[in-house]
């Protein structure tokens, strides 16, 4: 199955996941910046994102995040 346009394929434990950025803004639309990872990743966890999501933000590097934009950086460059 081809990876649609924007989608990130990233490895956890061995398997394959498959997380766009859209989606992880989607689960952070209403957090307040900055934010440090362990905070965007706290927020999806309480706003019940998926997993895929979930570890898409573990993956980010650990920082503080100033912007949607600012984590959107990071997601397309990983």
């Amino acid at each position: 199955m081809p990876v649609s346009a924007g989608v990130r394929k990233h490895k956890i434990w061995g398997k394959t996941m498959q997380t766009s950025p859209a989606s992880v803004q989607k689960t952070l639309k209403d957090i307040e910046y900055p934010a440090e990872k362990r905070d965007l990743v706290e927020h999806a966890r309480q706003h019940d994102a998926s997993d895929d999501v979930i570890n898409a933000i573990k993956n980010l590097p650990d920082k503080a995040y100033t912007s949607a934009a600012d984590v959107n950086k990071e997601l397309e460059d990983k």
